[in-house]
């Protein structure tokens, strides 16, 4: 089995939800002395049912997005992203193809998923307006 180094990236995770290995532990329901282990890098081939067990908490849907860094979407942000793209596609008179729709979707969710003090629909309109003046979305 090939050993696999999470800790670094694992342990800026704990600290960034306020967990401790402690605290990690019992909400991931596991032993101390496991979660301890792989956050420090002592246990090198944790079982993908560990990593499941110890992502839930930190913020991902399982333990491969988790060695991905794929956090778990979230779902309210998403919807928003997409109910405001939509409107705005409807204010164009050159309507986005479907792929573009998709992407323009992406790039507004991981702008206000890093960004959660200008989230909202306003906010979403907003920078919407501003790529469309900077050429980046037909007129």
């Amino acid at each position: 089995m090939q050993k696999v180094d999470i800790s670094a990236h694992n342990d800026r995770l704990m600290k960034a939800r306020g967990y401790n290995w402690r605290t990690l532990a019992k909400a991931a329901a596991l032993g101390d002395t496991t979660v301890r282990d792989i956050i420090s890098g002592r246990s090198g081939s944790p079982t993908i049912r560990t990593l499941d067990k110890i992502a839930v908490p930190l913020g991902y849907t399982d333990g491969i997005a988790m060695l991905l860094d794929r956090p778990a979407l979230d779902g309210e942000l998403l919807s928003d992203a997409v109910v405001e793209t939509l409107a705005f596609n409807d204010t164009l008179d050159d309507k986005l193809a479907p792929e573009e729709i998709a992407r323009l979707v992406g790039v507004i969710y991981e702008h206000y998923a890093r960004s959660p003090e200008t989230r909202g629909p306003d906010a979403l309109r907003r920078d919407l307006e501003l790529l469309r003046k900077a050429g980046t979305l037909p007129a």
